[in-house]
C-alpha cells in the first residue's frame, strides 16, 4: 500500500468540504491558517460550496502550483499519488437511494475527497465528511462509478485539481 499522510479535517458545515480539504494541505506544509478565514478567502457559501477555481487560485498564491484537469483517469491518478502529488477530487457523495450502484445521473451531491493513497484495488482519501475527517477509501469501481461533475453544458467531467507542494528553497546567501 502507498500512503501519504494529510493531516485529518473536519468540515464543519455541509458545504465547506473543500476548504477542510485546503486546511489539510496547509496544515502539512506547515503553513498557519485560520479556517474561518480560509473560508472567506475561498468564498464558501451554502449555494454553491467552494469552487474550484477559487482552490486553485488560492493554493496558487500560497506557493503550490495547482491545476485543473477535466479528464483525469484512475491511472493518471494513481500516477500523481506514486509521485507523492495529492489530488483533490470531486465525486458524488450520495446516491438518492444510498446503494452504490445507484450514482448515474446525480448532479447535486458533489464532495471533495483528497487522494493520498492506494492499494490494488483502493483509493485512499483524507475525506472531511468522515467522522474526525477520517481516512476512506472508494475501490476503483466505486470511484469510477462516482467520480464526476456535470457542467453547465451537461457534461460530465472528471475534475481533478492537482496539487504541487511548494518547492523548499535550501538556498542561503551568505554574508
Amino acid at each position: 500500500m502507498i500512503l501519504h499522510p494529510y493531516p485529518t479535517v473536519t468540515q464543519r458545515t455541509r458545504d465547506d468540504c473543500g476548504a477542510a480539504i485546503v486546511s489539510s494541505i496547509l496544515r502539512k506544509h506547515n503553513i498557519k491558517h485560520q479556517y474561518s478565514r480560509l473560508c472567506r478567502e475561498l468564498h464558501v457559501s451554502d449555494q454553491t460550496g467552494t469552487e474550484e477555481p477559487d482552490i486553485v487560485h488560492f493554493l496558487n498564491g500560497k506557493g503550490f502550483r495547482a491545476w485543473m484537469t477535466y479528464d483525469m483517469t484512475v491511472d493518471s491518478l494513481i500516477t500523481f499519488i506514486d509521485s507523492e502529488i495529492p489530488v483533490i477530487l470531486i465525486v458524488q457523495a450520495y446516491s438518492r437511494s444510498r446503494k452504490e450502484d445507484r450514482y448515474e445521473g446525480l448532479t447535486n451531491y458533489g464532495h471533495y475527497l483528497l487522494a493520498i493513497g492506494h492499494d490494488e484495488d483502493r483509493v485512499i482519501f483524507m475525506d472531511p465528511g468522515l467522522p474526525f475527517g477520517s481516512y476512506g477509501y472508494l475501490t476503483k469501481a466505486e470511484l469510477d462509478k462516482r467520480w464526476y461533475y456535470v457542467s453547465e453544458d451537461n457534461r460530465k467531467l472528471r475534475v481533478g485539481i492537482v496539487v504541487e507542494p511548494p518547492r523548499k528553497n535550501n538556498l542561503v546567501h551568505i554574508r
